[in-house]
């Protein structure tokens, strides 16, 4: 209900500041997380990276481009890469650990991926997400208690339900899974 309203803030922010690169980077990840539209999100990355190259919205966006390089591509590893590189200049940066944790648990490397989940929550319990990306990694390591544990924790309503339908399925509670995906 809110994308609408947040894209006309954006075109707003935009229209007065052509430059803004939290504008752009955040206008990307509506085309890519609502519209699916690649090439618009690429875009808005790419001119968010390039106005801001060594800032934190600008290496965040690079973090965002290298997610829709993964869904478009199915390669994880330029993704890992990026996030080992942030994570050796900023070990405690929180949004590395997500997108470190992300791409290894999409690349298969489940254990590792919980090893930065953990340290992700150790540094912040509320990140968004986070206890749903636990929830995913645990789930894919056939541990059904841990990951619905970890899936009740999050306080991301949309990523919450996601996960906690997978578990469900996975413990054939197909009733609860429906009811989860019908929220």
């Amino acid at each position: 209900q809110a994308e609408p309203k947040a894209r006309a803030a954006l075109q707003r922010a935009l229209s007065i500041d052509p430059n803004s690169v939290v504008a752009h980077r955040w206008l990307g990840r509506i085309y890519l997380n609502f519209d699916w539209d690649w090439p618009a999100a690429a875009q808005q990355l790419g001119r968010a990276h390039a106005l801001d190259p060594d800032g934190t919205e600008g290496q965040l966006a690079l973090g965002d481009a290298e997610v829709l390089e993964a869904f478009t591509t199915g390669r994880f590893d330029p993704g890992i890469d990026f996030a080992i590189k942030q994570l050796a200049n900023s070990p405690l940066d929180t949004s590395a650990l997500w997108f470190m944790s992300w791409f290894a648990d999409m690349a298969g490397r489940h254990e590792q991926a919980a090893i930065y989940e953990q340290r992700l929550l150790d540094l912040d319990p509320d990140f968004s997400g986070a206890h749903g990306q636990a929830a995913a990694t645990a789930l894919a390591l056939g541990n059904t208690e841990a990951a619905l544990a970890a899936a009740q924790k999050e306080t991301d309503e949309e990523s919450r339900l996601e996960v906690i339908a997978r578990i469900y399925w996975k413990m054939g509670r197909r009733a609860e899974a429906d009811r989860a995906l019908q929220t």
